[in-house]
């Protein structure tokens, strides 16, 4: 007979957690291992004002089984609660319309019952079936959701729903195409030391956009004039040619474009590293020391990239 396997776990978050579960239910013998002087990880609840509220994720997709599933194993199932109501309401408009069915992730399947939603805009759906008949078009490279949604199905789908639904999850701008990576050490060679680094990566940049003051900025005669040659139209006056001669082009730039400028306080690189070394002094006492360095890239005070801050570093 082969002998019980021996697990250890460390951290008892809602991973560590799992993972010590299934290592029982495969027999074997587990211990689990955890620093603070309480289970369950990010998964907290709290008090604010009397009222019992979770501080962290509070919820769990029915659709995708495998949390259901283990809480069934775990004899939660009767404290699962569904939501109260059966749909979700976006303020749009200065009034409360029903969120549209057919989407996946903010992205419209049906154009009919986006339509009936009232959420976008007449115009808005119609650039949206746009999509319908437009050429694949496949990325060549690398591309944010924001650019992307925008491409294909205009700016009021992801400024009415991809861009709010996938910020409001993922704490980001989706119009924003970046990166963070974190690496932590904690060499043998020296008891009690942990290393860190973090570095996080951002393009921001506009891919569209308009300013009135910028079309202004690029294009003041020496005479003081607006002479209009970076575009055909001004944003208030979209009848009005701004072009002496708009039909040598079939789509000039707009007047102001801020096409290709940083968007504004935003570092394109950040870079942070930490040292800490902790050693035991007597009893549940410590002594320890640690430094620690932040870099961050220089970036521009608006969008018109005038002002720009330098790099900075702590």
């Amino acid at each position: 007979m082969s002998p019980t396997p021996s697990v250890a776990v460390i951290g008892a978050g809602i991973t560590g957690l799992a993972a010590a579960y299934e290592a029982s239910l495969a027999g074997a013998e587990v211990t689990v291992v955890e620093r603070a002087d309480r289970t369950g990880g990010r998964i907290l609840t709290g008090t604010v004002g009397g009222i019992v509220v979770d501080a962290a994720a509070d919820a769990a997709l029915a659709r995708v089984p495998w949390a259901v599933e283990l809480l069934e194993e775990l004899g939660l199932s009767d404290e699962l609660v569904s939501p109260t109501t059966p749909a979700a309401y976006l303020w749009v408009d200065g009034a409360l319309r029903r969120f549209p069915t057919g989407l996946v992730l903010g992205v419209p399947t049906d154009l009919d019952a986006l339509a009936g939603s009232e959420v976008i805009t007449a115009a808005g759906i119609e650039r949206a079936r746009l999509d319908l008949e437009a050429d694949r078009d496949p990325s060549t490279g690398d591309e944010s959701v924001g650019s992307l949604v925008r491409r294909r199905l205009g700016d009021e789908v992801f400024e009415r729903l991809v861009g709010p639904l996938l910020s409001g999850v993922n704490a980001g701008d989706a119009d924003v195409l970046g990166f963070e990576a974190e690496l932590t050490a904690r060499p043998e060679a020296v008891e009690g030391l942990t290393l860190t680094l973090n570095y996080a990566y951002t393009d921001p940049e506009f891919t569209d956009g308009v300013d009135q003051n910028q079309g202004v900025l690029n294009d003041v005669a020496d005479d003081g004039l607006v002479n209009c040659s970076l575009g055909f139209a001004l944003p208030e006056f979209p009848g009005q040619s701004c072009s002496t001669n708009p039909g040598e082009n079939n789509n000039p730039p707009a007047f102001g474009s801020i096409d290709g400028n940083q968007i504004p306080r935003t570092a394109e690189h950040q870079l942070f590293a930490d040292v800490d070394l902790r050693r035991p002094l007597t009893g549940d006492w410590e002594w320890f020391v640690g430094a620690n360095l932040s870099y961050e890239s220089s970036k521009f005070a608006q969008v018109h990239n005038l002002a720009e801050t330098g790099d900075a570093t702590i």
